[in-house]
């Protein structure tokens, strides 16, 4: 399916419109409204014939809500996944089906001490001047998730190449793939620091 989201922002309310191809022969539109500026509550409108198909991309709409408290609280969500080893907390990134589970799941099955927080969605905040990755109810099809925050030591950012090898990032690069990790809301200067 096809999918994207577009963002209004009015003096009364934030409108996040979610739009999908429905068997490539129509279009269909669900929207979030968020009234209250401070109050992270939504009210989800969506076409009635639309419901069974809307209901496969429930979690999608659930992070697109929670995304936004995250971001007014301090925190961003990052695609990856988050292992923690030795009590650190290390998040592979990369585009789907690059390789992030089953280098994690190979990692975790090697070292005894390593456990994977997150399939898929990573939380990143500071807390008492120390960044922290913290695992989210949203993991993608690998199903894990577990209720637990590491300190964060690295960020990888996985590419599929001919050779294995491992090389820092210039800060341009460490920039961009942060940016194309997260969730940036161009349409509210508050979110965008």
């Amino acid at each position: 399916t096809d999918r994207s989201m577009y963002i209004y922002k009015t003096d009364e309310y934030t409108v996040r419109q979610f739009n999908i191809s429905i068997l490539h022969n129509r279009d269909s539109s669900i929207y979030l409204v968020r009234k209250n500026e401070y109050d992270f509550h939504y009210d989800m409108y969506i076409q009635q014939q639309d419901v069974p198909v809307m209901a496969r991309s429930f979690r999608i709409l659930n992070i697109m809500a929670i995304e936004e408290a995250l971001l007014y609280s301090g925190k961003i969500t990052l695609h990856g996944v988050i292992l923690q080893d030795k009590g650190d907390g290390f998040v592979f990134t990369a585009p789907s089906g690059t390789g992030k589970s089953t280098i994690t799941n190979r990692w975790a099955e090697m070292f005894s001490d390593s456990l994977i927080i997150n399939g898929d969605c990573t939380v990143i905040g500071k807390e008492n001047g120390i960044y922290y990755v913290y695992g989210s109810t949203f993991c993608g099809s690998s199903q894990i998730r577990e209720n637990k925050k590491a300190p964060l030591n690295t960020v990888i950012r996985l590419y599929q190449g001919q050779k294995n090898k491992i090389a820092p990032l210039s800060d341009k690069e460490k920039f961009i793939l942060l940016y194309e990790a997260s969730t940036v809301n161009h349409h509210d200067s508050d979110q965008v620091q």
